[in-house]
């Protein structure tokens, strides 16, 4: 039989591991940042942060802010987590907020204006939706030219075109590779 101070030390580690696997605020950039040339030869750092918001940032006025984005809703393993990526035009925030109701989607956001270009709804889950299953975008993304690629936390992998956020070609990693 376990001891008084046994049972304390088990409340207390599972009230700790409860505490910290509720989605809640986190204001660290969990994303590298940006260094990218505007078309009109402005050089700004894009951040993306896991409270769901992107920011614009001037280098040459010691981080002034140009402009800031809500791309989700942000939690201690959410919001804007794994990366980013930009053509010099637009950045694209995939979307993580693995813990809330609305995981996953994918915006384009005009580095110029801050203003949405365009925003990629999560798709149709690969598979059973629960704990272990859903739309968030938990890698980093990959951009080539007319394409992005993004891994999904359903086991899906999906290129969605740069100019619309249209799926182009997605692969379902859910299945045996033997």
């Amino acid at each position: 039989m376990p001891s008084r101070r046994g049972v304390a030390v088990s409340k207390a580690i599972a009230d700790w591991f409860k505490a910290m696997t509720r989605a809640r605020p986190d204001f660290d950039f969990g994303t590298p940042a940006l260094l990218v040339t505007r078309k009109d030869g402005k050089d700004v750092i894009l951040l993306g942060q896991k409270s769901g918001l992107a920011y614009a940032v001037d280098p040459d006025k010691q981080g002034e802010v140009l402009w800031q984005y809500r791309a989700g809703e942000g939690s201690i393993w959410g919001g804007i987590q794994w990366g980013m990526s930009t053509d010099g035009e637009q950045v694209y925030i995939p979307v993580s907020d693995i813990r809330t109701p609305k995981p996953g989607g994918l915006h384009a956001v005009d580095i110029v204006t801050g203003q949405r270009t365009w925003y990629q709804p999560p798709p149709t889950l690969k598979c059973a939706p629960g704990a272990t299953c859903n739309a968030a975008l938990i890698s980093a993304p990959t951009l080539i030219p007319g394409a992005l690629f993004s891994g999904s936390n359903d086991g899906g992998v999906r290129a969605y075109a740069t100019k619309d956020g249209a799926v182009l070609w997605e692969f379902d990693t859910n299945q045996d590779f033997t």
